[in-house]
């Protein structure tokens, strides 16, 4: 009987011990389980962030081209010159096609063209031309575009004269909203795919585009021809699933045995099709199942070591525990980070509730700024005095305080996103968008944040150039309508009592007979140097536009006095006298002519410093002017128009 108890109790501890050990495993597995999900999840919602701003940045691109031509005069007036009688003569087409090749130079796209609704020519940038029929089923996409109320379209369709692209369609419009043509960019996807692609090959995350259209025929028909290595989504149930959460992005687990398939997806408008992103966990699920076995296969053994050592067991059951379960935990996390680190170019981790950097790359990289005794707080401060353009500092240090990020945490928010310029010791200047990701860590109960760092610099030279090219007007260099009556209407609404200016509107006196005597090339020359002799009479706070053919306007800023002003109104006639001659007849009489300028001025005044009046007064000023005899100015006096006067200034 003595001898059983020990027996009995060694039994029942191997028992308790074997029990203990299949319940940690079971609930490692478990939690891993968890665990497994959520990296997966993080990593597709990651990749498809990432593709989805690659995708949109490649399909806006020819949006904006297409809408920066529709707006310039420049091919406006092209299509003012074509003949609708006959055939357009070889100049005429030789003109088209040096003006569209221009911009797929400039650009890189693949295919780009301008149709005109006088005509229904389809000129493209080849040299080639048409005339688009209503009846050709390939031409339904032109008129019904032009019948649409849409600015403009994207789509695919086949080029006339190359192969099946993406277009994107931009109705040009002239005076009274009258819609002279069409301009359209095309350009290849391709290298989409390839991307697509590449995730897979990189990171086992499957990518695809499915269109929209596809997924609703397949749902009618039952079937999944359309989704290659997705042939186990369901046809009907994404769509309903799109559908239920709207078009803009769905994610969804798989069922049964694809239950370890992450699914996204997302609607891109551009290309109106849906990216579709799938993250399988079954392999990490299966190595995790194959460490769970051997784990107990380890128990077993150390069960039976017990009954000889009990201690001397116990202690290295637990060495390895940890150490298996320290060493997973690493493992994972250094996938997360390698995943994120290969599209972003700094990646840097910190526990926001306890208040410090984790991970050693985050460490390292505040202890190589010289900041030793790392704490949240003091390193964002740091970061914000050495590396945060100054501009940014106020801002930056607001969003990422460890106050604000755990309140919007408390607030459902996961993700904050910041641009901003920064200046590295060393280095130039750069803009660069911050991407941080909120995430709750169960092991040691504490709120962790991710923060991604991507050079925009790129991105932000673009838009700049695009907004120049907006705002310009192609001759002459000056701000064109549009932009000119947007930049003087900001200064009035922001302009504080006291405020003192003048809007100018000139014009070319007889312009017409410039154009008819001398032809339209010397015309434009004309308007170049009186654009040039105009600017050259005002300071660069100063704003210069041209709002058509031969007229221009100015705005003032800061008068000292109508004395002032008059002076002023008599140096600019001066310096808008020259003359104009035709470098073909040089010595002729009827190859030159003498160009002046009629001037209307207007001031702002108590209660009508708006754009609209300002116009209005400086043009009824220019019409005196033009009655009085041209060459000369006048300024706008309300007494004379039998109103109160607006005259404010000493």
């Amino acid at each position: 009987m003595k001898n059983k108890l020990p027996l009995r109790t060694n039994l029942l501890l191997c028992a308790v011990l074997i029990a203990g050990f299949i319940s940690v495993l079971a609930f490692t597995y478990q939690t891993y389980n968890r665990a497994f999900r959520d990296d997966s999840e993080r990593i597709a919602n990651l990749a498809a962030e990432s593709i989805y701003q690659q995708i949109d940045f490649y399909s806006t691109e020819p949006v904006n081209g297409a809408l920066s031509m529709a707006n310039g005069d420049a091919l406006k007036g092209i299509l003012s010159r074509e003949t609708p009688e006959g055939e357009p003569d070889e100049a005429y087409l030789e003109e088209i096609q040096k003006y569209l090749n221009s911009y797929k130079a400039q650009y890189g796209f693949t295919s780009i063209y301008i149709a005109s609704t006088r005509t229904d020519r389809y000129y493209h940038f080849s040299g080639a031309y048409k005339t688009l029929d209503p009846g050709v089923p390939e031409d339904a996409w032109y008129f019904d575009f032009i019948a649409d109320t849409e600015r403009y379209s994207f789509g695919e369709r086949k080029d006339p004269y190359g192969g099946t692209m993406y277009f994107a369609d931009c109705k040009i419009y002239g005076g009274g909203g009258r819609v002279l043509g069409v301009v359209g960019i095309g350009f290849q996807i391709d290298n989409l795919q390839r991307l697509l692609q590449s995730y897979n090959a990189e990171y086992n995350i499957a990518m695809l585009l499915v269109d929209a259209e596809s997924i609703n025929t397949m749902a009618e028909a039952g079937n999944n021809d359309a989704f290659g290595e997705f042939d186990y989504l369901d046809s009907a149930l994404l769509h309903s699933v799109v559908e239920e959460n709207g078009i803009e992005k769905a994610t969804f687990w798989g069922t049964g045995e694809f239950s370890n398939c992450f699914v996204i997806v997302r609607y891109v408008p551009t290309l109106r099709c849906y990216l579709v992103v799938e993250s399988n966990m079954s392999a990490l699920q299966e190595q995790f199942a194959r460490q769970l076995v051997i784990g107990v296969a380890v128990t077993a053994v150390i069960a039976l070591v017990v009954l000889i050592i009990f201690n001397t067991s116990i202690l290295s059951y637990n060495k390895r525990l940890l150490k298996l379960v320290v060493a997973q935990e690493l493992e994972y996390h250094n996938l997360l980070t390698a995943a994120a680190k290969d599209m972003y170019a700094d990646v840097y981790e910190f526990d926001i509730t306890h208040g410090t950097p984790a991970g050693e790359d985050t460490m390292r990289y505040f202890k190589n700024m010289g900041i030793t005794d790392v704490k949240f707080a003091d390193a964002m401060a740091a970061l914000t005095e050495i590396q945060i353009k100054e501009g940014f500092r106020e801002e930056f240090a607001a969003i990422f305080s460890q106050e604000n990020i755990l309140d919007a945490f408390e607030r459902g928010i996961r993700e904050l996103d910041y641009e901003c310029m920064i200046a590295p010791p060393g280095e130039g200047e750069k803009w660069v968008r911050l991407r941080a990701r909120l995430f709750y860590y169960n092991s040691d109960k504490s709120v962790h944040m991710i923060v991604f760092s991507q050079d925009i610099s790129a991105e932000k030279a673009r838009e700049t150039q695009l907004l120049g090219m907006a705002e310009t007007d192609p001759l002459t260099g000056l701000y064109n309508k549009a932009a000119t009556k947007e930049h003087i209407s900001a200064l009035l609404a922001e302009a504080e009592p006291g405020f003192s200016g003048a809007l100018i509107i000139t014009d070319i006196d007889h312009f017409k007979n410039v154009n008819d005597t001398l032809g339209h090339a010397v015309g434009d020359a004309v308007i170049k140097e009186f654009a040039e002799r105009l600017k050259g009479q005002f300071r660069d706070t100063d704003i210069c536009g041209r709002i058509g053919g031969d007229e221009f306007i100015v705005f003032l800023q800061n008068i000292p006095s109508r004395d002032w002003l008059s002076g002023k109104m008599e140096e600019l006639l001066e310096a808008l006298r020259f003359e104009a001659s035709d470098p073909q007849r040089p010595g002729s009489e009827t190859g030159s002519c003498a160009i002046s300028a009629s001037i209307g001025v207007a001031c702002p005044a108590k209660g009508m410093a708006d754009f609209d009046s300002l116009y209005k007064n400086a043009d009824t000023a220019l019409y005196e002017a033009k009655e009085a005899g041209r060459d000369r100015s006048r300024i706008f006096n309300a007494s004379v128009q039998t109103r109160a006067s607006i005259d404010t200034l000493s």
